[in-house]
Parts: structure tokens; sequence; C-alpha cells
């Protein structure tokens, strides 16, 4: 994996991305009967507190990862950071995967 700026912010476009289908994909999911199984974001999965949670997560680590990539110039730590990120990518695909397939179940 390279250690280009354009890939960490693909990265972190990838990663919005997702966030917004986990909230649409949950929220249909909830609507036809599913039961948030998340213990933190049980009480608030639908409410707008829970939306903004979501945002403020997405912006403090997207700052974050902005400030870290650009002020620590070493590659071992860049290529750290991609991982990282192509990992919590890959964690958010598999919880929207999963909530397409709940939807899928329970709309039939």
């Amino acid at each position: 994996m390279g250690t280009s700026p354009k890939l960490i912010m693909s990265l972190l476009l990838i990663l919005g991305f997702m966030q917004i289908l986990d909230v649409v994909t949950t929220h249909i999911a909830l609507s036809l009967g599913a039961i948030e199984c998340n213990m933190l974001m049980k009480d608030y999965v639908l409410k707008p507190i829970g939306i903004l949670m979501k945002m403020l997560w997405y912006f403090s680590f997207t700052c974050t990862i902005y400030m870290l990539w650009y002020r620590l110039n070493c590659s071992t730590v860049r290529r750290f950071i991609s991982y990282l990120c192509v990992m919590i990518v890959l964690t958010y695909f598999i919880v929207n995967l999963n909530n397409i397939l709940v939807i899928l179940l329970l709309s039939y």
C-alpha cells in the first residue's frame, strides 16, 4: 500500500460514504422490525443525537488522520494510517452488508 495523499483522502471519502450508508440501512432495517444489538447505540440510533454522534466521530477521526498524515512524514507511520483506514472501511463494509441482508430478509 502506498503513502500518497490521494490514497488517504480516497479512503476517508469512502469511510464517509460507508457511514452515510450505515445510517440509512440501519434506519430502514429498524423500520422493518429489526432489533439493534449495539448496546452503545441502542437508544440513539433513530434519534438525531445518534446521527450527530456518528458525524462527530467521522469529523474527529478525519481531522486526526489528516493532522497525523501531514505532521508525521515517516512512511511507516503513513502506511500504518493507510492500513488502519482500510480496516475501518472493511469493518463498515461488513456492517453495511449485514444491514442489507437483514433488510432483504425482513422484506420477504
